[in-house]
Protein backbone atom coordinates (compact mmCIF):
# COMPACT_ATOMS: atom_id res chain seq x y z
CA UNK A 1 0.00 0.00 0.00
CA UNK A 2 1.11 3.93 -0.20
CA UNK A 3 1.25 3.58 3.76
CA UNK A 4 4.31 1.16 3.10
CA UNK A 5 6.24 3.80 1.89
CA UNK A 6 6.24 5.81 5.11
CA UNK A 7 8.20 5.21 8.35
CA UNK A 8 8.66 1.68 10.20
CA UNK A 9 5.89 0.41 8.16
CA UNK A 10 7.96 -0.31 4.91
CA UNK A 11 10.37 -3.06 7.57
CA UNK A 12 8.52 -6.46 8.09
CA UNK A 13 5.86 -6.15 10.82
CA UNK A 14 3.93 -9.12 12.66
CA UNK A 15 1.47 -9.01 15.89
CA UNK A 16 1.50 -11.79 18.16
CA UNK A 17 -0.29 -12.41 21.41
CA UNK A 18 1.16 -13.24 24.96
CA UNK A 19 1.38 -16.82 24.05
CA UNK A 20 3.81 -16.17 21.14
CA UNK A 21 1.46 -16.99 18.66
CA UNK A 22 1.43 -14.55 15.53
CA UNK A 23 -1.65 -12.84 14.66
CA UNK A 24 -1.28 -10.43 12.07
CA UNK A 25 1.89 -9.66 9.65
CA UNK A 26 1.90 -7.54 6.66
CA UNK A 27 3.07 -8.03 2.86
CA UNK A 28 6.42 -6.81 3.72
CA UNK A 29 7.46 -9.65 6.36
CA UNK A 30 6.02 -12.29 3.41
CA UNK A 31 8.22 -11.20 1.07
CA UNK A 32 11.33 -10.72 3.07
CA UNK A 33 11.31 -14.24 4.83
CA UNK A 34 9.86 -15.91 1.44
CA UNK A 35 6.56 -17.25 3.17
CA UNK A 36 2.83 -17.00 2.91
CA UNK A 37 0.42 -16.14 5.37
CA UNK A 38 -0.64 -19.90 6.16
CA UNK A 39 2.88 -21.12 6.95
CA UNK A 40 3.23 -17.98 9.53
CA UNK A 41 -0.39 -17.24 10.83
CA UNK A 42 -1.38 -19.49 14.02
CA UNK A 43 2.37 -20.35 14.46
CA UNK A 44 4.91 -19.18 17.52
CA UNK A 45 7.34 -16.60 16.32
CA UNK A 46 10.16 -18.68 17.78
CA UNK A 47 9.32 -21.70 15.26
CA UNK A 48 8.76 -19.72 12.77
CA UNK A 49 12.04 -17.53 12.62
CA UNK A 50 14.31 -19.98 14.97
CA UNK A 51 12.89 -23.18 14.46
CA UNK A 52 12.80 -23.55 18.17
CA UNK A 53 10.50 -25.47 20.53
CA UNK A 54 10.18 -23.16 23.38
CA UNK A 55 10.50 -19.25 23.64
CA UNK A 56 14.12 -17.79 22.31
CA UNK A 57 14.47 -16.21 26.75
CA UNK A 58 14.44 -20.25 27.72
CA UNK A 59 16.74 -21.19 24.68
CA UNK A 60 19.70 -18.18 26.02
CA UNK A 61 18.89 -15.75 23.17
CA UNK A 62 16.93 -12.18 24.40
CA UNK A 63 13.40 -11.73 23.92
CA UNK A 64 11.29 -8.47 24.28
CA UNK A 65 8.13 -9.79 24.79
CA UNK A 66 8.32 -10.36 29.13
CA UNK A 67 9.85 -7.06 29.44
CA UNK A 68 7.12 -5.52 27.01
CA UNK A 69 3.75 -7.30 29.13
CA UNK A 70 5.86 -6.85 32.52
CA UNK A 71 6.55 -3.25 32.09
CA UNK A 72 4.03 -1.68 29.41
CA UNK A 73 7.28 -0.04 27.52
CA UNK A 74 8.21 -0.43 24.11
CA UNK A 75 11.36 -2.98 23.93
CA UNK A 76 14.38 -3.26 21.75
CA UNK A 77 16.94 -5.29 20.89
CA UNK A 78 18.72 -7.26 18.74
CA UNK A 79 18.48 -11.06 17.10
CA UNK A 80 20.65 -13.09 14.55
CA UNK A 81 18.35 -14.85 12.34
CA UNK A 82 19.57 -18.29 10.34
CA UNK A 83 19.34 -18.84 7.05
CA UNK A 84 19.21 -21.84 5.11
CA UNK A 85 22.45 -20.65 3.07
CA UNK A 86 24.28 -20.97 6.25
CA UNK A 87 24.26 -16.99 6.30
CA UNK A 88 23.13 -15.16 9.31
CA UNK A 89 21.30 -11.95 9.46
CA UNK A 90 21.01 -9.80 12.07
CA UNK A 91 17.47 -7.92 13.22
CA UNK A 92 16.74 -4.72 15.37
CA UNK A 93 13.08 -6.27 16.95
CA UNK A 94 11.11 -3.07 18.23
CA UNK A 95 8.20 -4.58 20.05
CA UNK A 96 5.15 -2.52 22.23
CA UNK A 97 2.26 -3.06 23.38
CA UNK A 98 -1.62 -3.06 21.32
CA UNK A 99 -3.77 -2.85 24.50
CA UNK A 100 -4.28 -1.08 27.71
CA UNK A 101 -2.01 -3.00 30.49
CA UNK A 102 -5.21 -4.44 32.27
CA UNK A 103 -6.29 -5.59 29.51
CA UNK A 104 -7.44 -9.16 29.27
CA UNK A 105 -6.35 -10.05 26.04
CA UNK A 106 -2.33 -9.20 25.79
CA UNK A 107 -1.60 -8.34 21.56
CA UNK A 108 1.89 -6.59 20.71
CA UNK A 109 3.16 -5.50 17.17
CA UNK A 110 6.74 -6.38 16.51
CA UNK A 111 8.69 -4.48 13.67
CA UNK A 112 12.01 -6.13 12.50
CA UNK A 113 14.86 -3.95 10.98
CA UNK A 114 17.67 -5.93 8.79
CA UNK A 115 20.63 -4.40 10.44
CA UNK A 116 22.90 -6.97 8.91
CA UNK A 117 25.16 -4.68 7.26
CA UNK A 118 25.56 -2.37 10.23
CA UNK A 119 25.74 -4.73 12.41
CA UNK A 120 28.80 -6.95 10.47
CA UNK A 121 30.37 -3.54 9.78
CA UNK A 122 30.41 -3.14 13.93
CA UNK A 123 31.76 -6.42 14.23
CA UNK A 124 34.95 -5.38 11.47
CA UNK A 125 35.46 -2.69 13.52
CA UNK A 126 35.60 -4.62 16.83
CA UNK A 127 38.35 -7.18 15.66
CA UNK A 128 41.23 -4.57 16.81
CA UNK A 129 41.91 -1.68 18.32
CA UNK A 130 44.70 -0.52 15.72
CA UNK A 131 42.28 -1.26 12.87
CA UNK A 132 39.23 0.45 14.37
CA UNK A 133 41.41 3.66 14.97
CA UNK A 134 43.15 3.31 11.41
CA UNK A 135 39.61 2.64 10.09
CA UNK A 136 37.55 5.39 12.08
CA UNK A 137 40.69 8.03 11.00
CA UNK A 138 39.95 6.75 7.30
CA UNK A 139 36.09 7.26 7.58
CA UNK A 140 36.36 10.87 9.29
CA UNK A 141 38.99 11.76 6.76
CA UNK A 142 38.75 9.76 3.77
CA UNK A 143 36.74 10.41 1.11
CA UNK A 144 37.85 7.38 -1.36
CA UNK A 145 36.95 5.18 1.75
CA UNK A 146 33.90 6.78 2.68
CA UNK A 147 32.30 6.01 -0.81
CA UNK A 148 33.11 2.33 -0.75
CA UNK A 149 32.09 1.53 2.49
CA UNK A 150 29.54 4.12 3.79
CA UNK A 151 27.75 4.24 0.28
CA UNK A 152 27.05 0.58 0.69
CA UNK A 153 25.02 1.09 3.56
CA UNK A 154 21.63 0.82 2.89
CA UNK A 155 20.62 2.90 6.09
CA UNK A 156 20.75 7.28 5.68
CA UNK A 157 24.21 7.70 7.60
CA UNK A 158 25.86 11.22 8.72
CA UNK A 159 29.45 11.60 10.41
CA UNK A 160 28.74 14.71 12.84
CA UNK A 161 31.07 16.75 15.02
CA UNK A 162 30.01 17.89 18.54
CA UNK A 163 28.90 21.38 17.26
CA UNK A 164 26.35 19.25 15.05
CA UNK A 165 27.75 20.24 11.67
CA UNK A 166 27.91 17.32 8.71
CA UNK A 167 31.04 16.25 8.06
CA UNK A 168 30.31 13.33 5.72
CA UNK A 169 26.82 11.99 4.84
CA UNK A 170 26.46 8.54 2.78
CA UNK A 171 24.19 8.25 -1.03
CA UNK A 172 21.31 7.00 1.10
CA UNK A 173 20.73 10.11 2.87
CA UNK A 174 21.47 12.45 0.09
CA UNK A 175 18.90 10.51 -1.63
CA UNK A 176 16.16 10.70 1.58
CA UNK A 177 16.42 14.79 1.31
CA UNK A 178 17.03 15.34 -2.45
CA UNK A 179 20.07 17.24 -2.07
CA UNK A 180 23.25 17.36 -3.11
CA UNK A 181 26.67 16.61 -0.75
CA UNK A 182 27.92 20.03 -1.00
CA UNK A 183 24.30 21.73 -0.10
CA UNK A 184 24.59 18.93 3.32
CA UNK A 185 28.20 18.62 4.28
CA UNK A 186 29.10 21.70 6.60
CA UNK A 187 24.74 22.33 7.96
CA UNK A 188 23.85 21.25 11.11
CA UNK A 189 22.25 17.55 11.26
CA UNK A 190 19.03 19.18 12.84
CA UNK A 191 18.69 21.39 9.97
CA UNK A 192 18.78 18.72 7.22
CA UNK A 193 17.18 15.80 8.66
CA UNK A 194 14.37 18.13 11.18
CA UNK A 195 14.08 21.00 9.57
CA UNK A 196 14.62 22.67 12.82
CA UNK A 197 16.92 25.67 13.84
CA UNK A 198 18.22 24.75 16.92
CA UNK A 199 19.24 21.47 18.16
CA UNK A 200 17.07 18.72 19.22
CA UNK A 201 16.09 18.45 22.60
CA UNK A 202 13.78 17.23 25.25
CA UNK A 203 10.65 16.28 25.68
CA UNK A 204 10.06 15.51 21.86
CA UNK A 205 13.27 15.35 20.12
CA UNK A 206 16.06 14.13 22.77
CA UNK A 207 18.91 14.14 20.93
CA UNK A 208 21.38 10.68 20.83
CA UNK A 209 24.56 12.62 19.82
CA UNK A 210 24.27 14.07 23.33
CA UNK A 211 23.62 10.94 25.01
CA UNK A 212 26.90 9.43 22.65
CA UNK A 213 29.43 12.13 23.84
CA UNK A 214 27.73 11.91 27.39
CA UNK A 215 28.41 8.28 28.11
CA UNK A 216 31.07 7.37 25.22
CA UNK A 217 28.51 4.63 24.14
CA UNK A 218 26.50 4.08 21.62
CA UNK A 219 22.98 5.73 21.92
CA UNK A 220 19.28 5.67 20.06
CA UNK A 221 16.31 7.32 19.92
CA UNK A 222 13.27 7.67 17.17
CA UNK A 223 13.15 10.46 15.40
CA UNK A 224 11.06 11.88 12.67
CA UNK A 225 12.83 12.56 9.29
CA UNK A 226 12.05 14.63 6.77
CA UNK A 227 12.62 13.53 2.82
CA UNK A 228 12.62 15.34 -0.26
CA UNK A 229 8.78 15.63 -0.68
CA UNK A 230 8.32 17.03 3.31
CA UNK A 231 6.90 13.46 3.68
CA UNK A 232 7.75 12.52 7.13
CA UNK A 233 9.55 9.06 7.93
CA UNK A 234 9.76 7.48 11.41
CA UNK A 235 13.66 6.90 12.23
CA UNK A 236 15.02 4.53 14.63
CA UNK A 237 18.19 6.69 14.49
CA UNK A 238 21.38 5.11 16.72
CA UNK A 239 24.54 7.39 17.21
CA UNK A 240 28.06 5.91 17.71
CA UNK A 241 31.00 7.97 19.35
CA UNK A 242 34.12 8.35 17.38
CA UNK A 243 37.07 8.62 19.70
CA UNK A 244 40.92 10.95 19.35
CA UNK A 245 43.73 9.39 20.13
CA UNK A 246 43.47 10.29 23.52
CA UNK A 247 40.22 8.68 24.04
CA UNK A 248 38.25 11.49 23.67
CA UNK A 249 34.81 11.50 21.79
CA UNK A 250 35.43 13.84 18.70
CA UNK A 251 32.47 13.48 16.09
CA UNK A 252 29.60 10.80 16.33
CA UNK A 253 28.09 8.66 13.17
CA UNK A 254 24.82 8.59 12.88
CA UNK A 255 23.03 5.56 11.48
Amino acid sequence: TKNDNAGFFCHPVLVINQDYIIEEVNQTFLNRFQKNAAEVIGGSCYQIFHQLDKPCDQCGMVCPLPKVLQENQTVQVLQRFPTGNGVSHYFEITMSALCPPEGKRKRLIEILKDVTIRQRLKEDLQKSEEQTLLLLKRATAGKAFLETIVNGIEDQMMVIDLDYHIIEVNRAMLEMVGLKREEVVGKHCYEVSHHLKEPCSLPDHPCPLKDAVASGKAASTTHVHFDKQGREHYIHVVCHPLFGEKGQVQRVIDL
